[in-house]
């Protein structure tokens, strides 16, 4: 498979946020990064990492987007 790395745009970024029900805090801890960190990317005041369409798309396979009855669903799915 190949794959050509592009930056989001900060509509991408927030867009895939909500729609995947993450706070900017726990999008954050996900990505090993700081909240206003990701408001940055958000706001296009800050270039988002090539690869960060990668990380998103592999946060959709964790543990806790898959197990909607178990306590790790609950912590990082909160309502935005």
């Amino acid at each position: 498979m190949n794959y050509t790395p592009r930056h989001m745009t900060g509509a991408e970024i927030r867009a895939w946020r909500l729609e995947n029900g993450y706070t900017q805090p726990v999008l954050a801890e996900r990505l090993h990064t700081a909240a206003n960190t990701v408001a940055r990317w958000e706001q296009d005041r800050m270039v988002p990492p090539e690869g960060l369409p990668l990380m998103l798309k592999a946060l959709r396979f964790t543990h806790g987007n898959l197990c909607p009855c178990c306590q790790c669903h609950r912590r990082y799915r909160k309502e935005a």
